[in-house]
Order: C-alpha cells, then structure tokens, then sequence
C-alpha cells in the first residue's frame, strides 16, 4: 500500500492480497491522516488488489464521507 499527498487529494495505491486485517489497517491509516490533515479528496486505486472485499472499501468511504465530508473515489 503506498500513501501519496499532492494538490489537496490522498491517493493511495493497494497492491497484492488485501484481507480483511489489511482492509482494517487502510481505514486506521486513513483516519489517522484525515485526523491530522485537512484533505479534501481521496482516491482509492484498487487496480493492483486481489482478494478484495468491495463491501468493506465501500464501508471505509461511507465513514469517510460521514466523518470528513470529503470526497472519496475509488478507481
């Protein structure tokens, strides 16, 4: 999982096997930022996972957007 911060907007890449244990560190890091920092945007590019619960990265943008009010995509 790589974690890039340019122009206002969090892109981050994940790559490989991602399980639930690696979903739930992606949604600690990604609040522990957005706790930190005022970030706008983020973008979530899943192009490089396999095994890749959608219900859980969809859960992790719900409480995103409920918590920070940004935007969330996912790619």
């Amino acid at each position: 999982m790589n974690m890039i911060f340019k122009d206002d907007t969090l892109y981050i890449d994940l790559k490989g096997d991602m399980d639930i244990v690696d979903l739930n560190i992606l949604k600690e890091r990604i609040f522990s930022v957005l706790s930190q920092y005022s970030i706008d945007n983020i973008v979530l590019n899943t192009s490089g996972a396999f095994n890749l619960n959608r219900r859980a990265i969809n859960n992790i943008k719900r409480e995103c957007q409920s918590k920070y009010f940004g935007s969330f995509k996912i790619v």
